[in-house]
């Protein structure tokens, strides 16, 4: 089972630390018994609308193969690193390239 998750690091934080809180999300993943299919920085864009004053983010995207807790530990990361605006799971059916 294939999982897509997005998530918009706030803008202030460097890239270097952007690929960092990513490496500790992969990390996290893959202790759970997941495995990072593909992973792409899609760099800082401008929002679709102002979060806290905010107008532009960096993207990040992960796909993970593997349980669903595996992304429910993702997805509490997530949830607990206030460096992140905003974020989305979708589940895939298959693999894109």
């Amino acid at each position: 089972m294939y999982y897509e998750t997005i998530f918009i690091v706030n803008p202030e934080v460097s890239q270097e630390n952007t690929e960092s809180i990513t490496d500790n999300f992969v990390e996290r993943v893959e202790k759970a018994g997941g495995r990072i299919v593909k992973r792409e920085y899609w760099g800082s864009r401008p929002l679709a609308y102002s979060i806290a004053k905010r107008k532009r983010g960096h993207y990040v995207m992960l796909v993970t193969d593997g349980e669903p807790q595996a992304v429910e530990t993702l997805e509490q990361a997530i949830r607990l690193d206030e460096r992140i605006m905003r974020f989305l799971t979708t589940r895939l059916n298959e693999l894109s390239d």
